[in-house]
């Protein structure tokens, strides 16, 4: 007679599968609730203000040669839009700004222009002083804001259009790039 044997099936451990399984479905959740939970960046212009400039350019005038009238040969006229930019950092990681440029769209079409350099600031201020005091706190592009915090600075941007095409303009629109977060765009608001 053969002995009697008792096979049982080969035991299946899960606790490995059902491990990695609730591991992924924890990192997707917490995914969705920093996308979801209302976490952002909120950014709004507080303060907008239009400096007009007109540029004149004089005849250079021969060696040799003394000409008596002084009248202007050359003209450009353009603005200076400085925006006071507000931005409050919602996220878990602080932000790192990189460019702002901006979008005009007039009836003429659309003009682009990027931010002045911080280090373009100092000649704009010694060629038009009274900018000076309203470029106390300018928002630099390689400057961060920290997580929980906010930052409030003047973006200059010049446009070479006049006054009145900018009182009549569709829109504006200004954007700050991010480093490591999608671009954020504001609108520079009409008075």
């Amino acid at each position: 007679m053969a002995d009697l044997t008792f096979a049982q099936a080969p035991r299946r451990n899960y606790a490995v599968p059902v491990l990695i399984a609730v591991l992924i479905l924890s990192a997707v959740a917490a995914m969705g609730y920093n996308h979801f939970s209302g976490r952002t960046v909120k950014t709004s212009i507080a303060h907008t203000e239009v400096f007009p400039i007109r540029v004149v350019m004089k005849e250079q005038q021969p060696q040799g040669f003394k000409v008596l009238s002084d009248k202007p040969v050359s003209h450009d006229e353009g603005i200076y839009v400085l925006a006071t930019v507000h931005i409050e950092n919602h996220l878990a990681d602080p932000l790192f700004l990189k460019d702002f440029h901006a979008v005009l769209d007039t009836d003429n079409g659309q003009l682009s222009t990027s931010a002045i350099e911080q280090a373009d600031l100092p000649a704009v201020t010694d060629a038009f002083p009274e900018l000076k005091p309203k470029l106390a706190t300018p928002l630099l592009r390689e400057s961060s804001v920290p997580v929980g915090k906010t930052s409030d600075g003047v973006v200059v941007l010049q446009f070479p259009i006049t006054q009145a095409m900018w009182d009549a303009r569709k829109s504006a629109v200004l954007t700050i790039d991010l480093y490591h977060q999608d671009s954020i765009t504001v609108t520079i608001p009409k008075p």
